[in-house]
């Protein structure tokens, strides 16, 4: 059964056109910067997801979906187990060693999905709606970044993070609005995008440290 799902964008002033280009597009509503950092705005937009779904999603206003998006994410979400989901797989950081292993693999195998311990990238993420509020909670006194503050509490119940394979979007690569000064430059763009045959492919596991 293909679940209901919410969308909505988590957006900068300075990509307003881009955002509200994104917000047709996947028939999402947009909450803004209020200048509070990336988490404060990624906090509220998981708050601005209505309770009522079965799945939130939250997508970056640099992210770039695929042609029907939305409805591929609702296809891959009726497959997916109870845990966070991520429409993107990175070549930028981290760990890309074992992700290209993983990816090796599961072109070879036909895979629709990766997984692992971690959530890695924070472009388009899928959670049930079930589980925003504890996430919200168990982040609130973090210091680490949006996606990594999500990851740790999944972390926390040791439930594993799945992808997407091939990604449903892309990257906007270019120099982001949000501070990565303790990396080293990087281009950041999927390593595939497109959709698999089918969903219900097993998960090749990103096997890191």
């Amino acid at each position: 059964m293909i679940p209901d799902i919410d969308v909505v964008i988590m957006a900068h002033p300075d990509r307003a056109a881009h955002a509200r280009h994104l917000a047709v597009q996947l028939t999402a509503r947009i909450v803004w910067d209020q200048g509070h950092g990336e988490w404060d705005t990624g906090r509220r937009a998981w708050q601005a997801i209505r309770p009522t779904s079965q799945w939130g999603v939250v997508v970056q206003d640099d992210a770039l979906p695929i042609p029907r998006a939305r409805h591929h994410m609702s296809e891959a979400l009726a497959h997916a187990p109870q845990g966070p989901v991520s429409f993107y797989v990175g070549t930028g950081r981290p760990w890309q060693v074992f992700i290209k292993k993983a990816i090796q693999r599961a072109r070879r195998t036909k895979a629709s999905w990766l997984e692992c311990t971690r959530l890695y990238w924070g472009v388009a993420i899928a959670l049930p709606t079930t589980h925003i509020d504890p996430m919200l909670h168990y982040a609130a006194t973090s210091g680490l970044p949006y996606d990594e503050r999500i990851s740790a509490y999944y972390m926390s119940i040791d439930v594993h993070t799945r992808y997407t394979w091939p990604s449903l979007v892309d990257h906007q690569d270019g120099e982001g609005l949000v501070d990565h000064s303790r990396w080293k430059p990087c281009v950041r763009v999927a390593h595939e995008v497109g959709v698999p045959d089918t969903w219900t492919g097993h998960a090749e596991r990103i096997r890191t440290l």
